[in-house]
């Protein structure tokens, strides 16, 4: 007896929900591999500016500018990613 076939179902158009969760997951991933790559620069600094107290030597004008600089860039890049996730938490949200 020949095996029964089903035939080929052609998959259903992206509803507007479909589309909307697709759209955050794609952020999301992209939101994640940035703060992924903040925290290794963060943990970087910190081990440096550990390093650098335990020497217990006067630093030099221009490694005080570094790490006010850097400073500045971690609150930046910390205010960026939390703005980030706050759009994803309002995109999830409006999912619901």
């Amino acid at each position: 007896m020949p095996k029964k076939t089903h035939p080929r179902t052609i998959p259903a158009p992206a509803t507007k929900l479909t589309q909307q969760i697709r759209h955050v997951e794609l952020e999301f991933v992209t939101v994640y591999d940035d703060f992924c790559a903040f925290t290794n620069q963060n943990a970087f600094f910190c081990d440096a500016i550990s390093a650098m107290a335990q020497q217990r030597e006067i630093l030099p004008r221009e490694t005080v500018g570094g790490i006010i600089f850097h400073c500045d860039w971690l609150k930046s890049r910390t205010a960026d990613i939390r703005l980030a996730m706050g759009s994803l938490h309002a995109q999830l949200q409006e999912i619901r």
